[in-house]
């Protein structure tokens, strides 16, 4: 079957052959907003010190709107109903409202991007007031569904070792717990201490010694007090390693000789 267009789905060689493929997607011409990309999700976010919505409308439509002219030319379907849009504002003042009053909606391809308070991107739940609440919420209901369906393998009368129990811990339930753990480090120790607890339910299920004897078996840390630490005032960019920054200082020259 011929392909006119993309690249073969369930292919050994389809994240290769997309890298490829997108390897020209346009940077935005706005100034100040960012393109991220992960595999096949693209994320655009644009920061600004003035807290009015209808500020950021502008930038952020014109960035959409060259990735629609972009993607029609390229061939590539874009789903508008799994796209949202979301404003951080993290403050004191919390507000029940998703985004200012009469705040119209970004559009891509004459869609309306609807505005969401939280949002779920690479596996990370993010709010709109970068709390993770919503994240630990759903890391903790995952974690406790996995212990419930290993509760056979892991409980008092199974004939596992206790190595083994400590394999699975790590393997299945732990991984579940500390997935994505930077973004919420700086959460609300009332929240991070709904983790402490799904993970005191595996302690009790898998042996009926004390908890801190198997805290140290499986090299167990409690969170650090997050009042002395200092929440960073942008959570959602990091630093760029040595590979991203070669690349980016790489397309700079191929750009000026261009």
């Amino acid at each position: 079957m011929a392909r006119r267009a993309g690249v073969p789905q369930g292919s050994t060689l389809s994240p290769l052959l997309y890298s490829a493929y997108i390897n020209d997607i346009p940077r935005p011409s706005s100034s100040g907003v960012q393109l991220a990309l992960f595999a096949d999700d693209t994320a655009l976010f644009y920061g600004s010190s003035n807290r009015s919505t209808r500020f950021t409308l502008l930038p952020l439509q014109r960035a959409i709107d060259e990735l629609g002219q972009w993607f029609r030319k390229w061939r590539i379907e874009v789903n508008p109903d799994k796209s949202a849009a979301i404003q951080f504002k993290y403050g004191k003042i919390r507000s029940r409202l998703i985004v200012d009053k009469n705040t119209p909606n970004l559009k891509m391809l004459d869609a309306n991007i609807p505005w969401q308070r939280n949002y779920k991107y690479l596996g990370a739940t993010l709010d709109k007031n970068l709390h993770f609440r919503y994240h630990i919420e759903r890391v903790r209901n995952t974690a406790l569904f996995y212990n419930a369906r290993l509760g056979a393998m892991l409980g008092r009368k199974s004939k596992l070792s206790r190595r083994n129990k400590r394999t699975i811990y790590k393997m299945c339930i732990r991984t579940v717990m500390t997935y994505a753990s930077p973004v919420f480090a700086h959460a609300a120790p009332k929240a991070l201490h709904r983790l402490q607890d799904a993970s005191k339910r595996f302690f009790y299920i898998a042996g009926s010694h004390p908890n801190a004897l198997f805290r140290a078996a499986v090299d167990y840390q409690p969170p650090h007090p997050t009042h002395l630490i200092r929440r960073p005032r942008n959570v959602l960019t990091d630093p760029p390693d040595a590979l991203t920054a070669a690349v980016e200082s790489l397309n700079d020259v191929n750009g000026t000789h261009d």
